[in-house]
């Protein structure tokens, strides 16, 4: 039986894939994971919840990006949009960190509407 965490984290799985498609020929590698929400929580990030967020890179590991369940699912009307917010969330943080805007990331076919 396959769970909504099982779903999410293939959804997940996907996004990724197609965004490394985009950064391998730019030479830049980024790590994902998922978790079902962040669990610092505090003044910082209020009154909204992340939908990602960015460990920084370290001489030894990558950037990592988490990508948090709770609140994607929580602010999709409906499976259709599942997609596009993961794929708009994972695509403002990886810009983020390596200054790409993340339309050029989306591109036009992939704009997360």
């Amino acid at each position: 039986m396959v769970t909504r965490r099982d779903r999410f984290d293939e959804i997940v799985r996907d996004v990724a894939e197609e965004v490394d498609r985009l950064l391998e020929p730019r030479g830049l590698v980024v790590e994902y994971a998922t978790m079902d929400h962040p669990s610092d929580l505090g003044p910082a990030w209020s009154p909204e919840v992340p939908l990602a967020r960015t460990v920084a890179a370290t001489r030894t590991r990558p950037p990592r990006i988490i990508v948090f369940r709770r609140p994607i699912e929580s602010r999709a009307t409906g499976p259709d949009v599942l997609v596009p917010l993961v794929r708009a969330a994972i695509c403002t943080e990886v810009g983020t960190v390596f200054g790409i805007p993340p339309e050029e990331l989306l591109g036009p076919d992939l704009d997360g509407d």
